[in-house]
Formats: C-alpha cells, structure tokens, sequence
C-alpha cells in the first residue's frame, strides 16, 4: 500500500511510527532520486567531453590536411611535435579551473619545399 495511503488511513492522528516511516521512505525517495540524477548529469558531461575530444581530433586533423594540400611537407618528428604540442594543451586545458588555456592565438608559420 502506497504511504500516502496509509497515513490517511490512520486517521487525523497517525502514529508516531507511521509518521516515522513516512519521513525515512520521503528521505530515501530524495536521495535515491539525487543519485540518479548526479548520475545522469555525470553521464551528460561525460558525453560532453567525448564530443569535444572528438571535435578537437577533426580539427587538428582538418588542419594537417588543409597543409598538406598546400604543399607543406610534413616529416614524422614534425607530426609528433605538433601531437605532443596538443597534447600539453588538452592537458594544461583539463587542469585549469576556468577551462582556458593561458595565452593568445599565433599565426605558425608555413614552410613549403
């Protein structure tokens, strides 16, 4: 039977357990409820961030690309610097507080043949 139920069928006075009972059903009610919301609200920014990571990936690979059709010619420990370069970035971008990297947007030259 429903709480709701039972306290309406003890009357104008219902018992000091009854009341009890009600209280701590209501209570685990609230924390259960709580838990699965954090719950979803940690799966959302889990999501989130997944979709970030995946829109830095293209872009840093839209990138490469937009040079190589330029003609850039790209060696190996080049490719690995600029990897690594991103990879500090994401880094010190995830420890930050505010969420932005310190710094400003520099042109980076191009170096063709």
């Amino acid at each position: 039977m429903d709480w709701r139920l039972r306290l309406i069928a003890e009357g104008d006075k219902p018992s000091r357990g009854m009341l009890a009972s009600y209280r701590q059903a209501v209570m685990d009610l609230s924390r259960i409820s709580g838990r699965a919301l954090d719950s979803r609200v940690a799966e959302r920014e889990m999501a989130l961030a997944e979709r970030a990571a995946d829109q830095v990936v293209a872009v840093c690979e839209a990138g490469l690309s937009a040079l190589i059709e330029a003609g850039v010619q790209i060696t190996n420990p080049q490719r690995t610097a600029f990897a690594d370069a991103i990879g500090s970035a994401l880094t010190r971008l995830e420890g930050d507080e505010d969420g932005i990297i310190d710094g400003e947007v520099v042109a980076l030259p191009v170096v063709t043949g």
